[in-house]
């Protein structure tokens, strides 16, 4: 399986065991919001009558393979990983919607599914209440990963955003209907994983539950990961080289690598989050940026002559 798109230097985790704790995020659950885009309609063509894309036109595997990484689902409720875009997929002339949310200073995405005109979005946003005004504006756009540009928008206040459990905006332009769900934050608190990334196992092979010493961990956006890794990878049976999670020297067998790791070391630790890629090594940290799965792997998309792996401790902290 190859990985593409564009790659972000962030760093993740994922892991088995162990599981949420305590408080809700910031720990007031009344103050926090799941804000769910979970269905759009959009016109077949542009307003002008033109299609939204000429086929074979653009790069649409690559910024889908991107921005999606992986599949995305609502950690609440523990829904399956799904499949990363491996081409263009969809029709060839249709966009490929994703959403953002502006409020205030704060900008929050979900990631495409696709090149679709009725797109379906299982990813949740997490909104801390607590610092928002109810008539503080909350602009929501539906944009086109294809060439970033801008589908349909419409303005409310947080207020209106927050008032309905169920609704469904109309007035988008190009965007016929989006579909919006708002409910409370589950409680959450502070979890740790113990968990093995086999180096003799692909991406897809992992996404299958094919290793079950392995597994993905569901996060909210704006949690705080940290990575520990140790162990080895060997690579080859024709080598004695073996390596720790910083992989390979520079430029030894990237050719092996993933699509989109290129430029991390070879039989290094890498993960995939939703709208990001990301290189980690022996330690790494981040705020996630989107909710989602967080997979760890290693950067070796031939692992038939593999053996080894690398042992990882995440915890998992929410704001």
């Amino acid at each position: 399986m190859q990985l593409r798109g564009c790659a972000l230097v962030l760093a993740v985790v994922c892991a088995c065991g162990g599981g949420p704790r305590s408080a809700a995020p910031g720990g007031d659950a009344s103050a926090w919001r799941i804000i769910e885009f979970s269905g759009a309609t959009l016109a077949a063509r542009r307003p002008g009558g033109a299609p939204w894309h000429q086929a074979g036109a653009d790069h649409t595997g690559a910024i889908l393979g991107g921005l999606l990484g992986l599949a995305v689902g609502n950690p609440a409720v523990g829904l399956a990983l799904g499949s990363v875009i491996d081409g263009s997929g969809g029709d060839p002339i249709a966009p490929a919607p994703y959403v953002m949310l502006k409020i205030g200073r704060s900008v929050y995405a979900i990631s495409p599914v696709g090149r679709t005109y009725s797109p379906v979005w299982p990813q949740p946003i997490a909104i801390d209440t607590r610092p928002l005004s109810p008539d503080e504006p909350a602009l929501i756009q539906v944009m086109d990963a294809v060439d970033g540009a801008l589908l349909g928008q419409q303005q409310l206040t947080v207020g209106e955003l927050l008032a309905r459990p169920v609704r469904t905006l109309t007035d988008l332009g190009p965007v016929a209907s989006l579909d919006v769900r708002v409910s409370a934050a589950p409680p959450r608190g502070h979890a740790a994983y113990d968990f093995a990334v086999p180096s003799e196992a692909t991406v897809r092979a992992l996404r299958a539950g094919q290793f079950p010493a392995w597994t993905a961990v569901p996060v909210w956006n704006g949690d705080l990961v940290t990575i520990e890794a140790s162990g080895t990878v060997c690579p080859s049976r024709m080598s004695s080289d073996c390596f720790g999670p910083e992989g390979a020297e520079p430029g030894r067998w990237t050719s092996y690598s993933y699509d989109g790791f290129k430029d991390s070391p070879h039989a290094s630790l890498v993960g995939e989050a939703p709208g990001a890629r990301f290189a980690v090594g022996r330690r790494a940290q981040l705020r996630v940026p989107q909710s989602g799965y967080l997979l760890l792997f290693v950067n070796d998309e031939d692992t038939g002559n593999n053996h080894g792996g690398f042992q990882v401790h995440v915890t998992v902290d929410p704001p």
